[in-house]
C-alpha cells in the first residue's frame, strides 16, 4: 500500500487539488502521458515526492491567486506579453508535458529525492547550452544556481527552476527575441529566462564563475538562501 498524502493542495480556479491516496496516486491535473511511479521505487520515496509535488502546487496556487494584481502591473511592462506566458492557468499540467520536464521527474523518482548538480547537468544540457549561449553565464554556473533555486525539480512553484519572478519575467520577455511565446514554467524557457536576468544584473564585463557568483548572491538571490548550507551563497 503507497502512503497517503494526508495535507493536499489549495484549490483555485485552473489549479484542482485532488487527494492522493492509495486508490488515487496522482492528482487529475497530472497528465496521463508524464512519468509514473518506476518499479521498484520504495514507499518513502514515493511519500517524499508526492510532498514535494502538494508543496510545490501550493506555489503554483498562491502564483495564480495574485493574478489580477500580476495583470495590473504587467500592464506597464509588457504589452506584448500574454498573461498565461507568466502565469499559466495550469502550470503543473504543462510543465509535465514538456519532455525536459518528464525527464526530470522521472531522475528525482529514481534519485529518491532532490536532482543534485551533476544530475541537473545531464536532464537539463540543453537548456543550459541554450542559456550560457544567450546570456554569457557558464553553464557550470548555471548548473549551480538551478541547484540553488530548485534543486532541480520542474514543478517548483512562484518562480519554477530559476525562481524569476513574473516582473523579471515579462522584462527579458520583452527585451529578447529567443523569449517570444515561450511561457515562464516552461523548462527551458524558465532556464534561459533567469539566465537573461542575472546576465542583465551582472551587466558588462567578464562573466567568469566567481564574477557572476558575485552578482547572483547580492542582487539576485532571495536572502532567505544564505542561511548556512543553503546552496552556492551559504
Amino acid at each position: 500500500m503507497l502512503i497517503a498524502l494526508t495535507a493536499l493542495l489549495f484549490a483555485t480556479t485552473g489549479i484542482k487539488a485532488l487527494p492522493m491516496n492509495a486508490d488515487s496516486d496522482y492528482p487529475d491535473w497530472y497528465p496521463a502521458n508524464a512519468p509514473r511511479r518506476p518499479a521498484g521505487t520504495n514507499d518513502n520515496d514515493w511519500y517524499q515526492w508526492k510532498n514535494m509535488v502538494s508543496q510545490d502546487m501550493v506555489g503554483f496556487t498562491q502564483d495564480y491567486n495574485a493574478k489580477q494584481t500580476v495583470s495590473n502591473e504587467l500592464q506597464n511592462i509588457a504589452s506584448s506579453l500574454s498573461l498565461d506566458l507568466v502565469m499559466p492557468p495550469n502550470p503543473a499540467g504543462e510543465i509535465l508535458n514538456d519532455p525536459i520536464a518528464k525527464a526530470a521527474e522521472q531522475r528525482i523518482f529514481e534519485m529518491g529525492g532532490d536532482l543534485n548538480p551533476i544530475a541537473i547537468a545531464e536532464v537539463y544540457s540543453d537548456a543550459i547550452a541554450e542559456a550560457e549561449k544567450e546570456s554569457g553565464i557558464p553553464g557550470d554556473f548555471l548548473k549551480d544556481m538551478i541547484h540553488t533555486e530548485s534543486k532541480g525539480h520542474p514543478l517548483t512553484g512562484m518562480g519554477g527552476l530559476m525562481q524569476i519572478g513574473h516582473i523579471e519575467y515579462s522584462q527579458v520577455y520583452e527585451a529578447h527575441g529567443c523569449m517570444t511565446g515561450r511561457n515562464r514554467y516552461n523548462p527551458s524557457a524558465n532556464i534561459v529566462a533567469g539566465a537573461l536576468h542575472l546576465s542583465a544584473l551582472h551587466g558588462d564585463g567578464p562573466k567568469d564563475y566567481g564574477s557572476v557568483l558575485h552578482t547572483y548572491c547580492t542582487s539576485y538571490q532571495n536572502p532567505g538562501l544564505k542561511a548556512p548550507g543553503r546552496g552556492i551563497c551559504a
